[in-house]
């Protein structure tokens, strides 16, 4: 892109040696037209480079976020697994504990006269 634009910047040069060198009014001011024209283009292509290079940057910001915002909910997966498996082997070792308990007061009680 830079290479394209040096090159116009070439042909600019070129355009405004043609304008002073030129002696028919009509022809000068065909050439001034194009010269114009080419100036305004290349404003309109460095503001459309400008414009893209901030869509690119937003982009990839967001691209960004998304790829933080998957990885945490990734994570916080895992995390509620890891929840829901502890508080899984708690409540059954809570529940053997109280069986347990239970069949001791029940023998003791049964020993009792």
């Amino acid at each position: 892109m830079m290479d394209d634009r040096r090159s116009v910047q070439h042909k600019l040069g070129e355009l405004d040696e043609m304008i002073r060198g030129e002696d028919d009014p009509k022809d000068r001011n065909v050439l001034l037209v194009l010269h114009c024209l080419t100036s305004t283009i290349l404003s309109i292509a460095k503001s459309l480079e400008d414009i893209i290079s901030v869509h690119d940057t937003k982009f990839t910001s967001q691209a960004e976020k998304i790829e933080r915002h998957e990885n945490l909910t990734i994570q916080g997966k895992v995390i509620w697994k890891i929840v829901a498996s502890t508080y899984l082997a708690a409540s059954v070792y809570g529940y053997t504990l109280i069986a347990d308990l239970r069949d001791t007061v029940n023998r003791q009680s049964l020993l009792l006269p």
